[in-house]
């Protein structure tokens, strides 16, 4: 890969397959995609070249998009976006931290979101869809943190969600997802899970 002096990636070279090329042009002035169409406060426009068509883009006072051709993006105090409104679906998003932990479409029960997702630290372990009869989960080096490639499991076999360093993971293993999930305000831990 080759990167600018501000580190913008502008060449990536791939030596296996038949990938294609990927090339930027950045302006050192602005430091912006060339070619691209910008606001007065730096946020991208259309993905075109000028002369720009009226905005696919639209942000609000304080930078953030609020609209994207169809949809519509709502925050809250904190600048996290809790709700996605496209055509005839709302997504409304959970956040423990800044971190996303469930999402509801079209207004799912509480006790069942649409989507879930599982950290480690700042590390994704996991995302369980509640429409795929699948979990997509991610195996994390505890040594660097640092993602290895993700697997896709059923509920009641998985693969290792944690590597040890220098042992071979064992093919699959058994887990339980957590029939409930309460709040532990006696502990440190904020949550308890109970199967």
């Amino acid at each position: 890969m080759t990167y600018d002096r501000c580190g913008n990636r502008t060449d990536q070279n791939q030596t296996t397959g038949n990938p294609p090329t990927n090339h930027i042009s950045i302006t050192a002035a602005t430091n912006r995609i060339t070619g691209d169409c910008y606001d007065a406060s730096g946020n991208l426009l259309p993905e075109s070249a000028p002369p720009c068509p009226s905005p696919t883009y639209t942000y609000d006072a304080e930078n953030r998009m609020v609209n994207y051709l169809s949809a519509a993006y709502t925050y809250d105090g904190k600048g996290l976006r809790v709700n996605k409104a496209s055509g005839s679906t709302t997504t409304v998003y959970i956040f423990s931290g800044s971190k996303v932990i469930a999402e509801y479409d079209n207004g799912a029960v509480v006790g069942s979101p649409s989507r879930e997702y599982i950290y480690s630290g700042s590390a994704l372990l996991a995302k369980i869809d509640s429409s795929a009869p699948s979990i997509t989960t991610r195996t994390i080096s505890p040594i660097a943190l640092s993602p290895i490639p993700a697997a896709t499991l059923s509920p009641s076999s998985a693969t290792t969600l944690l590597a040890n360093p220098g042992t071979t993971p064992p093919a699959t293993n058994s887990f339980s997802l957590p029939t409930s999930v309460t709040p532990n305000p006696a502990t440190t831990t904020p949550w308890l899970a109970t199967t």
